[in-house]
């Protein structure tokens, strides 16, 4: 909070980006109530890196180990993009056994 305070015309602040650890954004609404507080790039990204591989892991352990195989010998030796959505589907809908 020491180094906002000493910034010079904090009025004509009026986004601030910042990590998303509470005590950055609480020091930030302190300082700059009128500030819209932003998350970083980095930060964003990452959280939702982790989501979305703690839902990948999620649904290979819902799948049967011959699911599981065919959508990795699938993912591998498929080209089209189109081609791996409809194996992923159908694997969903139950289609693989």
């Amino acid at each position: 909070m020491h180094f906002l305070r000493q910034l010079r015309q904090l009025d004509r602040i009026h986004t601030v980006v910042i990590d998303l650890w509470r005590p950055y954004r609480e020091a930030a609404q302190l300082i700059l109530p009128g500030a819209a507080v932003v998350a970083d790039k980095f930060h964003v990204l990452k959280l939702a890196t982790t989501a979305l591989e703690q839902l990948r892991k999620e649904i290979s352990r819902s799948l049967t180990e011959t699911q599981r195989k065919t959508l990795k010998m699938h993912d591998r030796y498929a080209a089209p993009q189109e081609t791996r959505l409809e194996a992923r589907r159908a694997v969903r809908a139950g289609e693989l056994d």
